[in-house]
């Protein structure tokens, strides 16, 4: 009788043992497989969403930009329209003046003969009359001259008033020639973010209309989670929308922030800080929609028709009077400035110094050449206090800028 070997009950259970360690690492490596499927699988759909954001963002901007385009050649179209009929009504002037002048030289000749005869001339001419007859005719005959000149007068008189009517005609059509090109200037110059930008700062004015407290559901102040939901229910407007024209408007000083700090405890009882952002508006943005009160501190060029001086400025959320062509300098000294003002690398007396040396410097904003020495001057004290205070990296991204005004 043959008897099978036996295999020890120890190997046995190593080769159970080994089996199930296998296929525990099958199962977990399935499971990890799974998981980074599933985190893949939503990266993906968050990449589809910000793709899809994207190119709404674009196809809002085209359209903002072809509803531009449209107005741009609507305005360029009537401006030649115009052209034309300034051209017409000056042909006109010039031809009402040949006319005027010609019918004052006779009537100026007829007042010399006049004068030169006198009136006796007349009487003389009657009384040489042979009949009664021939006193009618004579008779007559001066009614005709005096009817003539009368004429001659009128006509004179009628000439002038078409030829002012036609010059204030002439007046008109060139001032609203000079509006149309001021309206075509400001239409080329526009920045299609505009309109999002007034819609965003508008949403936050209406919020701090209807606020009862500064934070929470109805607070003043919104999470930046809140404000991209709401805007897009709102006006359809992208994240990248929202968060591109939300920096500017901080920036110019439209919208401001703050930071709440707090505590947040772990399951082992470990407290962890924790901050959150709050977007409100600020008050030059609620002037910006209320229009100024007696409350709104006055402009440093109080007094000053900036829109008479024909140069291209606008008024910045600060209160500064900036050219359009320096708005970009104007916001990044606003940066370096908050960035100066919370540094501890300086004394407090410093602060002040540097702070109303960039004040200074944005005045200088304001003109369409500002004067480079003092430009020159400001710049190289601000340039310093902001290499003692670690800004050097700010300073270099600044510094193109005002060196364009130095050159």
């Amino acid at each position: 009788m043959r008897f099978r070997k036996r295999i020890p009950i120890r190997a046995v259970g190593a080769f159970a043992l080994a089996a199930i360690l296998s296929m525990s690492a099958v199962l977990v490596a399935h499971a990890d497989t799974a998981d980074d499927l599933e985190r893949a699988g939503r990266r993906l759909e968050e990449l589809k969403d910000e793709i899809a954001d994207r190119e709404a963002a674009i196809a809002e901007l085209q359209s903002q930009l072809n509803a531009l385009a449209a107005r741009i050649e609507t305005a360029s179209s009537e401006i030649q329209r115009t052209r034309q009929r300034i051209a017409d009504v000056q042909a006109r002037v010039k031809a009402g003046e040949r006319e005027y002048a010609a019918l004052r030289d006779q009537l100026s000749k007829r007042a010399a003969e006049a004068f030169m005869h006198g009136p006796g001339e007349s009487l003389e001419f009657l009384l040489g009359a042979g009949s009664m007859s021939d006193l009618s005719d004579r008779i007559e005959y001066l009614d005709a001259v005096a009817q003539s000149d009368a004429d001659l007068a009128n006509d004179v008189q009628n000439k002038l008033y078409e030829l002012e009517s036609a010059r204030a005609d002439l007046e008109a059509m060139l001032a609203g020639q000079r509006s149309a090109l001021d309206g075509l200037e400001q239409d080329r110059g526009m920045n299609p973010n505009d309109e999002t930008r007034r819609q965003i700062l508008r949403y936050f004015y209406d919020r701090n209309a209807s606020a009862t407290s500064r934070t929470g559901k109805k607070g003043s102040a919104v999470k930046i989670s809140d404000v991209k939901r709401e805007l897009k229910e709102l006006h359809g407007l992208t994240q990248p929308q929202v968060m591109s024209n939300l920096t500017y408007l901080i920036d110019m000083g439209w919208v401001k922030t703050f930071d709440v700090e707090k505590q947040v405890g772990t399951k082992g009882g470990t407290l962890v800080p924790s901050s959150v952002t709050w977007y409100e508006i600020a008050a030059p943005g609620i002037d910006k929609i209320d229009g100024e009160s007696e409350f709104t501190p006055p402009s440093r060029f109080a007094g000053v028709n900036i829109s008479a001086t024909g140069t291209n400025v606008i008024t910045m959320g600060d209160g500064n009077v900036v050219n359009v062509d320096h708005r970009e300098l104007h916001a990044e000294l606003n940066t370096l400035r908050a960035r100066l003002a919370a540094s501890d690398k300086l004394t407090e007396a410093d602060k002040l110094d540097i702070v109303a040396d960039i004040e200074s410097l944005k005045d200088q904003l304001a003109k369409p050449s500002p004067n480079p020495t003092v430009v020159k001057s400001l710049w190289s004290g601000i340039e310093k206090a902001a290499a003692l205070a670690g800004l050097t990296e700010l300073v270099l991204t600044v510094a193109p800028h005002v060196q364009q005004l130095l050159s």
